[in-house]
């Protein structure tokens, strides 16, 4: 997990739990699902930009080692994820998910 997005969900101020929260949730505790649907497209535009960079630059890579690399990746953030949630500074996001209507 990129460094700014784990510091991002781990906010250490009031005011960085407000913000996160608030980017989130709704005042109802109600999950916005247009804001994150719209912060996933975001990134998945900004990984697909840097993968067709690296692809330029690893144009002569095997293919075994593209999907062993991408495998790794996926990997390291099932870990970056679960260490977060966790660890000490993932208890604002684990506030968070516990305020959650799930209705």
């Amino acid at each position: 997990m990129p460094w700014a997005m784990r510091r991002s969900f781990s906010p250490e101020s009031a005011e960085g739990v407000a913000a996160l929260r608030s980017t989130l949730l709704t005042p109802d505790s109600r999950v916005q699902w247009e804001r994150l649907l719209q912060l996933v497209a975001e990134a998945q535009a900004a990984q697909r930009d840097g993968k067709a960079e690296a692809e330029e630059g690893l144009a002569a890579a095997p293919p075994a080692a593209s999907a062993s690399n991408e495998a790794a990746r996926a990997a390291a953030m099932n870990d970056a994820v679960g260490s977060l949630l966790g660890s000490r500074p993932g208890l604002a996001l684990r506030r968070l998910l516990s305020e959650l209507d799930s209705t």
